[in-house]
């Protein structure tokens, strides 16, 4: 499995990270060719932190937040980005 650093999704996101500089600190990971990714994703509205394990052979995606309220809205946003 791949384990990815969710410090990079916010530096593409807020940081307009360059995809020359992403790709010269994630390729030495070799995620592409992981049937699994793991994905922590940080949550500041709320401070909270939510897991998200993606499964690409199942074509399954996996989100674990343990103070959701069982409603799509409280992951809707999260699987968008």
């Amino acid at each position: 499995c791949a384990i990815l650093s969710s410090h990079e999704i916010v530096r593409v996101r807020c940081d307009h990270l360059e995809d020359a500089d992403l790709w010269r600190n994630c390729a030495w990971t070799k995620y592409w060719e992981k049937d699994t990714w793991i994905i922590p994703i940080h949550r500041p509205v709320v401070k909270h932190w939510v897991l998200c394990v993606l499964r690409f052979p199942s074509r399954e995606m996996h989100l674990f937040d343990s103070l959701a309220n069982n409603t799509e809205e409280s992951w809707c946003s999260d699987v968008k980005v």
